[in-house]
Formats: C-alpha cells, structure tokens, sequence
C-alpha cells in the first residue's frame, strides 16, 4: 500500500469564503433598540424572533453595519440567509437614512435576496416583502 495523497480544494470564489463566514454572538439587550415602525425596529423585531434575543446596536440603519461589528457580530457582502440586509442610503429605494430588512431567503448564485422589511415600499409602521438584486453598498449582519 502505497501513501495517500489528500487534496484540498480551494474555494471557487471569495464569494463561497463568504459562505462559510463564522457567524460570532455578538453582544445583546433586553429591549428593541429601534423606534417602533421603522425598520431598524422591525428587524430587531425579526431578530428577536430568530433569538429570543435584541441585537446590541443603535442608530440610524447606514450605522448598523458598523456597529453590528463594534457589538461582536460578523458582517459580510455576500448575501447570506439567517441574516440582516443594510442598505447605505440610495440602495434599492434606500432614503437617507439607510435601510434595514430581514432576509427570508437567497437565490441560487446570490444574485436576488426576498427580504421581510418594515417601513419599506408598504410605508411607516407596515410591513412588506420584495425580492431585491444584490448590488453594491448592501451588506449582510449574520445572526449567530
């Protein structure tokens, strides 16, 4: 018997890294950091379904990336399901304040994500869902 080679394929894009991304618990809270009928609101509301627990941030959605990662959690630009979408302001009908949704589900190859969003294209303090090209200035905030 001879020795066996093992091989170990390489990713075939960064896109598959992101895939595999670790997802870290990141820091929590007892209450909804969001005011009630914006998004920022609606998807802690979804979080907290997912959890039993209220993500650590605060602010306006443009700033949820950042503080997704200053409260512990993983952010990536590949869309990822069991996860949270920010849109930078001017993104998918984004104002300027941003936009926050909760992502239901990704397309085969990513390229569309169906996102669950509240003071979205339904208005303040409703609730709609819609399917969204990925594109530049989205990232993803990956729930533990």
């Amino acid at each position: 018997m001879g020795a066996q080679a093992i091989v170990v394929a390489s990713p075939a894009s960064a896109d598959t890294v992101d895939q595999i991304a670790i997802r870290t618990v990141g820091r929590t809270q007892s209450v909804n950091p969001g005011t009630p009928g914006q998004c920022t609101w609606g998807v802690a509301e979804k979080w907290f379904e997912s959890t039993g627990s209220y993500p650590a941030m605060r602010g306006n959605a443009l700033e949820w990336t950042n503080t997704a990662a200053a409260a512990g959690y993983t952010v990536v630009d590949t869309p990822q399901n069991r996860s949270v979408v920010v849109f930078q302001p001017g993104v998918a009908g984004a104002g300027g304040y941003g936009h926050v949704a909760w992502v239901d589900s990704v397309s085969a190859g990513g390229q569309y994500i169906h996102v669950t969003e509240m003071n979205g294209v339904a208005g303040e303090g409703l609730w709609n869902d819609r399917d969204i090209q990925n594109v530049a200035g989205m990232t993803y905030i990956l729930l533990p």
